[in-house]
This record gives structure tokens, C-alpha cells and sequence, in this order.
């Protein structure tokens, strides 16, 4: 690439059938990385930076997935994207950004990101905002992950002050698995009204199911000429239990997020 210049057409086979490559579009001056306003003392920064790999990782990992389990155009998109977020260059500028001691925290959405979002879509109707305040999809040991519930407040408070306590909008809370049920009380204490736990929920169905068929592995298989046990291997046995997983952890979702009881069934 050190051969191209602005007026050099890129070709080669396009990352989505039908599109085809135009002349290459060159930004100048460079964009700069964001700034945060605080500033990450030299003994944090290789945490910092670490911080900033993990996350990034995660969402190059989940892309992956998600590639793995598409089709055509929409794999190679979700395959090319996962390949930007691992890019050397952009990671190389994120660690420079932050050895200069501005922290990587533009990860995070900021009061004037919810304000933005907030003036955008209201003339458009009712909806509901997916902030990130260090949730990522999965789930961690603890002490992986280091939740900031403050920054919906703030956000919140910024909206309210501009348009009124009218204004202040539903939050949804991705990345709920694994969390902290006081991390999780003071993200609906600023707003959330969904939280997503999908991965806590695949485990609560899968758990009971791997336990029947340890337990009743003999039964489950037929081993050394013998027949099993049809009541042990028949999927309405185990599923069943898998279903009463999936239920228990739901309860444990509602009483936490404190809608234990209350149901908008009927009303709407």
C-alpha cells in the first residue's frame, strides 16, 4: 500500500457481492482520537491499555461468532469487521493515545453521547437507549469486568437538565450476565428497564441437562451390549429440566431487577 495515492483506484473483489470498489477517498487533516477529560497516571497505563485489549477482543470475538453462523454477504462483512477491530494500526494509536495519558474511556458513553441520542431520536418517537458503562457481552470471573453505572446518571442528568425530567430515557443494560446485583439495582435505579442475560440463560438450560447425563449415563448410552433406558435418554426427560433452569434463573432476573410481581399484561 506504500505505492497508493490519492488518485489510485483500489480493485479487487468486493467485501459485499454487488459493490464495487471506487476511488480511494483520503481524509485529511487525520482524524484525531477522541480526548477524555482525565488523565491516567504513567504507573495505570499498561492497565489501562489492557483494559482496552480486552474489550476490544471481546467484540472481535463475538463478531467471529456471529460470522461463523452467517451467510454470504453478511459473513464477509461480520469477518472483515472483526479483522478493523483487531487491526495493529488502530490499536498501536489507541496505546499511543493512552501513553499520553488520556485514558481509553471513550469506550464508555459520555453525557454528550446520550444528549446527541436524545435530541436525534425524540422527534422520531418513543425508544430506548443501549448505553455502555463497561458491559460487554459473555461472561467473566469477577473482577474482569468493572461496571460504571454513574455514567447513565450522569448521561440522564444531562438530558434532564437541557429538556426536562420528561426527557429522561429507558436504558437497556447488555451484558447482564454475571453481574453484580448491586451494579445491577443502581442501573435501574438511573433508568434501565431491560437488561439482556443471554448467556447467563443458555447456562441455566444447559447445566441440568449435562448433570442428567452424568448421572444417568448408563441409562443415556447404550454400553457394553446393553440397551439404556429409554426414560433417560428420551429428550422430554432432560429438557424438561432444562426448561425448569431457565425458568429459575429468569426468577432470579425479575426479583433483581425488582419486577418481581408486576406485569404489564392486560394494561397495554
Amino acid at each position: 500500500m506504500n505505492n497508493v495515492t490519492r488518485d489510485t483506484t483500489i480493485k479487487g473483489t468486493a467485501v459485499v457481492p454487488g459493490i464495487s470498489y471506487a476511488e480511494a477517498v483520503w481524509i485529511h487533516p487525520r482524524p484525531e482520537l477522541p480526548q477524555a477529560g482525565a488523565v491516567v497516571a504513567e504507573e495505570g497505563r499498561a492497565e489501562e491499555f489492557e483494559r482496552f485489549e480486552k474489550a476490544a477482543n471481546t467484540v472481535a470475538e463475538r463478531l467471529d461468532e456471529r460470522a461463523a453462523a452467517a451467510e454470504g454477504a453478511a459473513k464477509e462483512v461480520l469477518s472483515a469487521t472483526a479483522g478493523m477491530v483487531r487491526d495493529r494500526g488502530w490499536r498501536k494509536a489507541v496505546k499511543k493515545n493512552i501513553n499520553s495519558g488520556h485514558p481509553a474511556d471513550k469506550l464508555y458513553t459520555s453525557p454528550e453521547d446520550m444528549l446527541m441520542t436524545y435530541e436525534a431520536l425524540a422527534p422520531l418517537g418513543k425508544f430506548m437507549l443501549a448505553a455502555t458503562f463497561g458491559n460487554v457481552h459473555g461472561v467473566y470471573k469477577p473482577g474482569h469486568v468493572k461496571l460504571k453505572p454513574s455514567i447513565l446518571r450522569d448521561g440522564q442528568e444531562a438530558v434532564v437538565a437541557k429538556h426536562g425530567e420528561a426527557a429522561r430515557m429507558p436504558l437497556v443494560f447488555h451484558g447482564g450476565s454475571g453481574s453484580e446485583l448491586s451494579d445491577i439495582r443502581e442501573a435501574v435505579s438511573y433508568g434501565v428497564v431491560k437488561m439482556n442475560i443471554d448467556t447467563d440463560t443458555q447456562y441455566a438450560f444447559t447445566r441440568p441437562i449435562v448433570s442428567h447425563m452424568c448421572e444417568h449415563i448408563n441409562g443415556v448410552l447404550k454400553i457394553d451390549g446393553e440397551v439404556g433406558n429409554k426414560k433417560d435418554y428420551d429428550p422430554r426427560s432432560y429438557l424438561a429440566k432444562g426448561e425448569k433452569g431457565v425458568a429459575a434463573r429468569l426468577q432470579e432476573a425479575a426479583d433483581n431487577l425488582m419486577s418481581a410481581g408486576k406485569t404489564l399484561f392486560g394494561k397495554i
